[in-house]
C-alpha cells in the first residue's frame, strides 16, 4: 500500500494495526513510517512501540534519549506500557 495514500485514508489506529502486524513479523523498517504517522496523529500506542524500536535498535540506530522522549509522550496520554518502559529505562540507567 502506498504510504502517502495511507496517511490520508487511514486512521491512526488503522496505521498502528498495520505497523504492529509488521512489527510482529520483525519487519521493523516497514513498520517505522507507519508508527511515525500514527504517532504524529497522537496515537499513544504507536509512540510506545516506536520508542521500543529506538530503545532496542530495531530497524533504527539505538537511541535511548529518543526512546525515553517517545515513552514520555505516550505515558502523558495514558499508555500504561509506555509508563512501564519509562520506569524500566530509569531503573536500568
Amino acid at each position: 500500500m502506498d504510504q502517502k495514500k495511507t496517511s490520508k485514508t487511514l486512521s491512526a489506529e488503522e496505521l498502528y494495526d498495520m505497523a504492529y502486524d509488521l512489527y510482529e513479523k520483525e519487519d521493523y523498517v516497514q513498520a517505522k513510517p507507519l508508527l511515525e504517522q500514527a504517532a504524529e496523529m497522537g496515537y499513544a500506542h504507536a509512540m510506545n512501540v516506536l520508542g521500543v524500536l529506538y530503545d532496542d535498535g530495531l530497524g533504527v540506530p539505538q537511541d535511548y534519549v529518543k526512546a525515553v522522549e517517545l515513552y514520555e509522550k505516550a505515558a502523558e496520554r495514558g499508555e500504561v506500557f509506555a509508563m512501564i518502559n519509562l520506569g524500566l529505562n530509569y531503573y536500568t540507567s
